[in-house]
């Protein structure tokens, strides 16, 4: 199995290394941070040190650090590693437009996003239901995100939690489509944000992101011509299938999921992928193309 260079082994970096270790990788850890080194090497880390600059030779680099760190390092590993070895980068891809724009420029081939939840079961097969034409044509999406959400960041919870929905409708759509409006409201610390995407004349896509809900909701409805599909929770075990048009009682079915978790599959296919398999889902293109909706997001909710 080949040999990862993991950059940031923070919180969410030690599920990384977990995964990646479990996958049969041999991981060398970059953190500036003594705990989280410490942590990394008691987790099953070959090395820990504290410059991304100064990994050994990898196959392969996994950075997870914060999003307003995201780009520079990126950028850095860009111009200093040799080759051409593949990076696989924790979205967003950036916190600017700019700076998305640049890795866009020098990383093309070689800089792939982790969009988990492309690799969700009931993600893909939503996307397999589509392409089969078992729906009809994509009339419409709905997508809610809602929970409890720390507000003690320098980037509003869109950055962190609109990616993961904008990258639903790119596995769905092949692209997505452009923001119309967006609006939020403000309870104390939290940013509450709802925003519409449509090209044209094509399915309205609309997302729902809630940070001071006491539910917690990762759910999602497609409606097309023919028939709808929803996702009642991202633990639920099938998806339920249902043609309005069937009249009484409706025709529902209960299509079961695969139990595949997103990012060990996601790391999967990295790994795999630095073996001569197929690339992850999300390119730099299309990380630039979430980072680019992001900022109109931002810009019409400012105003």
């Amino acid at each position: 199995m080949p040999t990862v260079g993991l950059v940031g082994c923070g919180n969410w970096g030690r599920n990384i290394l977990r995964d990646l270790l479990a996958l049969g990788a041999t991981v060398h850890v970059a953190d500036p941070n003594p705990a989280a080194r410490t942590l990394a090497l008691e987790g099953g880390a070959a090395s820990a040190i504290p410059n991304h600059l100064d990994l050994p030779p990898c196959d392969g680099l996994v950075v997870a650090v914060p999003i307003e760190c995201t780009g520079a390092v990126v950028l850095e590993l860009l111009r200093t590693q040799e080759g051409s070895v593949p990076l696989f980068v924790e979205k967003p891809l950036a916190h600017t437009v700019d700076l998305a724009r640049r890795i866009a420029d020098a990383g093309a081939g070689r800089v792939f996003v982790m969009d988990k939840w492309r690799y969700h079961p009931a993600v893909e097969k939503v996307r397999s239901l589509i392409a089969e034409d078992r729906l009809g044509p994509v009339e419409s999406i709905s997508l809610d995100r809602w929970g409890r959400w720390d507000a003690q960041r320098s980037l509003s919870a869109t950055w962190w939690l609109a990616p993961h929905d904008l990258s639903i409708v790119l596995h769905w759509l092949g692209t997505i489509p452009p923001v119309v409006c967006a609006r939020s409201a403000i309870h104390g610390l939290t940013q509450d944000t709802w925003m519409n995407l449509q090209e044209g004349t094509g399915p309205s896509v609309t997302i729902d992101i809630r940070t001071a809900s006491s539910e917690h909701r990762r759910s999602f409805t497609v409606v097309g011509r023919d028939a709808t599909v929803h996702l009642s929770d991202a633990d639920a075990e099938y998806l339920i299938v249902d043609n309005p048009r069937s009249g009484f009682p409706r025709n529902e079915q209960r299509l079961a999921l695969a139990r595949t978790l997103p990012l060990k599959a996601e790391l999967t296919r990295f790994l795999g992928y630095l073996y001569g398999g197929p690339p992850p889902y999300s390119t730099v293109l299309d990380g630039l193309m979430v980072v680019e909706r992001l900022a109109r997001i931002d810009g019409l909710t400012a105003s």
